[in-house]
């Protein structure tokens, strides 16, 4: 440890904005000066050696913050497609796949890879509100449960060239339909109407 002699002066001087102040001085002996200045060059050095530990501590903290959550990221997208992957199946003619939202189950030819069937639940329930059938890869059918009770209450029919041609509805939501209208290739419409309820249609005039 240096015992180094020193004074203090103490200046006063005027500032016609701030008041009076003061400065200070340290009258230091000639030969102890220059032990004065190599103190203060080494602390000078210190405080240059001390000062990165500290930065490289922070970045320290946000790299594993973010190793933190690119680690919860990939789980999650790791679960989500081995669900998808697990959902996937195959039989003899067909193929079941999942879309990677988990919406819609899609059905199709393994073949051909022609789209048979479109089962969509939009809202995670486990009930298809709706259901497309498609012939030849062109929509067919599509049916609706709009009221998600677990009947379709709604179909509506196309021919292969996409014009609507046919719906059939069921009014009183007893999961049979009630009403059915086709559109033949002359543009005449049948209608049919099962009236006394006993799942045989009347063909009204």
């Amino acid at each position: 440890m240096h015992k180094i002699p020193f004074q203090v002066k103490k200046n006063k001087f005027s500032d016609l904005h701030y008041g009076d102040d003061f400065s200070i001085d340290l009258l230091l002996s000639e030969q102890h000066s220059e032990v004065f200045l190599e103190l203060m060059e080494e602390a000078a050095v210190y405080s240059s050696f001390e000062r990165p530990p500290q930065k490289e501590k922070k970045s320290s903290q946000m790299r594993f913050v973010m190793l933190s959550v690119y680690a919860v990221v990939m789980t999650f997208l790791f679960i989500k497609y081995y669900s998808i992957h697990i959902k996937t199946s195959e039989s003899k003619h067909l193929n079941y796949i999942w879309s990677y939202d988990n919406t819609a189950l899609i059905i199709e030819h393994n073949k051909t890879h022609e789209t048979v069937n479109v089962f969509t639940d939009k809202n995670y329930d486990d009930n298809y509100e709706k259901v497309v059938g498609y012939v030849k890869g062109k929509k067919a059918i599509v049916s609706f449960d709009r009221d998600e009770d677990g009947y379709y209450e709604e179909e509506y029919y196309y021919s292969l060239d996409g014009r609507k041609i046919g719906k059939s509805i069921d009014i009183d939501k007893d999961g049979a339909f009630d009403e059915s209208i086709m559109v033949l290739e002359s543009n005449d419409t049948l209608k049919f109407v099962d009236q006394n309820k006993n799942g045989i249609y009347e063909l009204q005039p």
